[in-house]
């Protein structure tokens, strides 16, 4: 199987057990808000992180671009709550995309954030465990070995950082990775402490999506490339766990600020009120609420996917309500995709 455990070891010489499920902090689709008596408005998703940081002991991810406008409250703080911090180089922030948990497109209109304004936010970082993204927002469309060299030359200037290597589309108005480009440099990507994929560039539908994690992590195996895949964007809980099956260790969004996680699903925090606590509960004390119950989720679900490649992959009852559907999803994965059959 294609499931796996593993660890990544930090500058510190600590470890971080894989997998791992990283709750995502961003301004954008979230709006801004002044509170009394302040002069500057910040991002809504500063009271999340308020909120939460003090139970995310072992990670989660920031973005550069937030960090370089200030649009985050006290996120010095927060730094040492978690055993790594994730930080995003702004791509996310700077495209007029939104991830695929995002229930409305918003007209976004990012400012301007270049590659040396992100050079100087990682180096403004205080001491602490990091792992930074390359600056991918200018890769799509380069070939991709030319963005394992630029991502290799920017990383040798960020010594104190583990890395992060986000790889992108590169044809020149591909949408989607060109699966078959990636398997003919998968040997050149080892060093990279993670090997990041955008969900959304990795096809069209869930079943391509979920081929091409399999073969570029069969791809790396063959090439013993031990870097743990990331799939970037989405975070939710049905699907994620399909990626997981599939090879990815490493999984970042933020629905878990836009949902409710509810019996296995993610649903609306309106739903959610009315699930958990009544009709009338107000929305501030449902949303507070659901954040600190994602939170519980998502640490339970890191370790069901644990206790699944304990178990050879054969048992799936530790998905509690929804064990029969990704069960099913699971041997449609293996029949659909050959790939999945392989593996450690």
């Amino acid at each position: 199987m294609l499931a796996r455990r593993s660890n990544l070891k930090l500058k510190n010489d600590a470890t971080v057990t894989l997998p791992l499920l990283v709750p995502s902090f961003s301004s954008k689709g979230f709006g801004f808000a002044r509170e009394k008596g302040q002069k500057k408005s910040y991002s809504k998703v500063s009271a999340s992180l308020d909120l939460v940081h003090p139970y995310l002991n072992t990670a989660f991810l920031l973005s550069a671009y937030d960090l370089h406008f200030g649009h985050l409250k006290n996120t010095t703080s927060s730094y040492n709550s978690a055993a790594l911090v994730f930080i995003d180089s702004g791509g996310y922030e700077l495209s007029p995309e939104y991830d695929s948990s995002e229930p409305r497109v918003y007209d976004h209109k990012p400012s301007d954030f270049t590659a040396d304004h992100y050079a100087k936010v990682l180096q403004n970082l205080p001491q602490g465990q990091f792992i930074v993204a390359n600056f991918d927002h200018t890769a799509k469309g380069s070939p991709v070995e030319t963005q394992i060299q630029a991502a290799r030359k920017f990383f040798a200037g960020q010594p104190r950082f583990l890395n992060n290597f986000i790889i992108k589309p590169s044809g020149q108005r591909a949408a989607y990775l060109d699966t078959s480009a990636i398997l003919g440099h998968v040997a050149k990507c080892r060093g990279f402490n993670a090997l990041g994929l955008t969900e959304k560039e990795l096809g069209n539908n869930l079943v391509d999506r979920l081929r091409t994690i399999a073969k570029i992590r069969v791809a790396m195996d063959r090439e013993e490339v031990a870097s743990p895949i990331h799939i970037w964007g989405g975070l939710d809980p049905l699907i994620t766990p399909l990626y997981f099956f599939a090879g990815a260790e490493i999984f970042d969004g933020v629905s878990w600020m836009r949902y409710a996680y509810w019996d296995g699903v993610a649903v609306s925090r309106e739903s959610y009120a009315i699930l958990c606590k009544g009709v009338e509960t107000p929305h501030n004390h449902a949303s507070a609420l659901s954040l600190n119950e994602n939170i519980t989720v998502l640490q339970q679900l890191t370790t069901s996917f644990q206790q699944f490649v304990d178990g050879g992959g054969k048992e799936f009852d530790m998905f509690g309500s929804r064990a029969k559907e990704l069960s099913r999803a699971y041997n449609t994965m293996l029949t659909r995709i050959p790939e999945m059959k392989g593996g450690h």
